[in-house]
């Protein structure tokens, strides 16, 4: 199962590899200019291993009561790794075709499973 991120805190397993989504729907870059997303960027976390940021390609339905992400309006990657009791702190950063630099910061919290 994935998740959106948002300002929202969201939670993982240490040993978990969980495919995450940034939505970008409701900036007003995407939302009212429809402008597209390119070139995702989402750095190296101490502690984490993240992978390949890629905007989306389909429709994303995330469940948990988040909405929908539709295509080419999030960035989604996996994140693995981490230890428990620690958050981490995710940005992902991507430039919009009307020449804006778009970021979500996220605080992903890595717990014990028991």
């Amino acid at each position: 199962m994935a998740s959106t991120i948002t300002p929202d805190r969201l939670k993982k397993y240490p040993a978990e590899a969980r495919v995450y989504v940034f939505d970008f729907q409701d900036f007003p870059e995407v939302k009212h200019h429809n402008e597209t997303l390119s070139s995702p960027s989402v750095p190296a976390v101490s502690g984490l291993t993240i992978g390949a940021a890629t905007v989306t390609t389909a429709d994303f339905y995330p469940g948990g009561g988040h909405k929908m992400v539709p295509s080419g309006k999030g960035v989604k990657v996996t994140i693995s790794g981490g230890t428990a009791g620690t958050d981490y702190t995710v940005v992902c950063t991507v430039a919009t075709s009307g020449g804006a630099t778009l970021e979500i910061v996220g605080t992903l919290p890595v717990v014990s499973p028991t």
